[in-house]
């Protein structure tokens, strides 16, 4: 099965984690949206846009299967339904399902999905993960160390960083990257594809990774 990954940065780094881990073997396409990053400070129209104009360049690859690892961009494209040649699945679906009377930390542009007593807001954790910037990064989490209940992260970058939000926060925390991965099929062979962009990064997480060449253009 031909999938792509998609996702504004380095929040694609999490599920290629569960796919190695899990051993779930299809023709990977990784796919890191640099170019319109970040999405969480986006207005809706900026993302309905860029989004279609994403599914239909995925269109050029034959895929099967797309997940949107994205939660920002999940909630665009359910709320929107854009068709397609092929499926699509989303994180934000799985957050949504586990959300209950839990708590979620988000990006602004998905604060206003949320009620105003189950959901917090980062305003610049993902840029700072992305960055690579651990000083801004500690500044944010340190803002949080009120939170005590059950905290799902809501930003596909969080997870990155999962180990400072032990060391700050004193709850649990959770993320859905594991059971997004373990609802695909799997198959006999597994490849990962990759432009110049996305290899350069992911090589810096799995470097003995051997990821191939793949163009839009």
């Amino acid at each position: 099965m031909k999938i792509l990954l998609l996702d504004s940065g380095k929040g694609i780094i999490p599920f290629i984690k569960e796919i190695l881990k899990q051993n779930k073997n299809n023709e990977y396409y990784l796919f890191m949206d640099h170019e319109g990053f970040p999405y969480g400070d986006k207005d809706e129209l900026y993302l309905v846009n860029r989004l279609k104009y994403l599914l239909n360049e995925f269109n050029k690859l034959h895929i099967d299967l797309l997940l949107i690892c994205c939660n920002t961009l999940s909630n665009i494209y359910l709320r929107n339904r854009i068709k397609t040649n092929y499926q699509i699945k989303t994180i934000f679906e799985l957050n949504l399902a586990n959300l209950h009377n839990n708590k979620i930390l988000v990006t602004p542009s998905l604060k206003k999905f949320y009620i105003n007593d189950n959901r917090f807001i980062a305003c610049n954790l993902a840029s700072s993960i992305e960055n690579d910037n651990l000083t801004l990064s500690i500044q944010e989490l340190k803002r949080l160390t009120f939170i005590k209940d059950k905290l799902i992260l809501g930003c596909t970058h969080y997870p990155l960083i999962k180990d400072l939000f032990y060391k700050y926060l004193s709850c649990e925390i959770v993320s859905y990257e594991s059971d997004f991965i373990a609802k695909i099929p799997t198959s006999s062979t597994r490849i990962f594809f990759g432009r110049e962009y996305e290899i350069k990064i992911v090589k810096k997480y799995f470097p003995y990774l051997s990821i191939k060449t793949f163009s839009l253009s």
